[in-house]
């Protein structure tokens, strides 16, 4: 499900928790308990040919050469406007590859093509051996993953998974 589709199924009770990344959609309910349970900061992945893919990091200049495959707008308006600030603030003039991929997946599949580079944070997921991922100077933000469930839940699993995740947070 994209964020705002797991808005969407939170607010009508089709699920009762949603791993997401914050910005959060506007369309995430408001009575929700929520939990940071992980942060790191974004890092360009572009493929292992590409002519920058040697270099330790990357300037603003070298941000603003690269096209930079975003889930589209539509998918996620908040997380797409927070990328372009991020990238902007770091003083990169972000040159945007039209794609209608709505997962990171396929950004990093386009990015491995040679299409471009996507935005990525190490260890969310695991990378191709034909991409790297290269982090920017001065560092794009931290994306804080945020587990979101219903304050009075009356699922019973859920509330044990709480239980849990909260007894081993780091």
């Amino acid at each position: 499900m994209t964020a705002v589709e797991m808005c969407e199924a939170l607010a009508s009770n089709r699920i009762d928790i949603a791993f997401m990344s914050q910005p959060t959609p506007l369309e995430l309910p408001k009575n929700l308990e929520q939990l940071v349970f992980w942060s790191g900061h974004y890092e360009l992945c572009l493929a292992k040919s590409h002519k920058m893919a040697n270099k330790s990091v990357l300037t603003a200049q070298d941000v603003s050469e690269l096209p930079l495959i975003l889930l589209p707008v539509s998918a996620h308006p908040r997380q797409y406007s927070f990328q372009i600030d991020a990238l902007k603030e770091i003083g990169a003039v972000p040159q945007i590859y039209p794609s209608a991929v709505t997962n990171v997946g396929g950004q990093i599949g386009l990015a491995a093509s040679g299409a471009g580079a996507c935005m990525i944070v190490p260890g969310t997921m695991e990378l191709t051996p034909d991409v790297c991922s290269i982090p920017t100077t001065p560092p794009l933000p931290e994306m804080k993953m945020t587990i979101f469930w219903r304050k009075k839940s009356l699922n019973p699993l859920v509330e044990r998974f709480m239980l849990l995740v909260k007894n081993y947070q780091i």
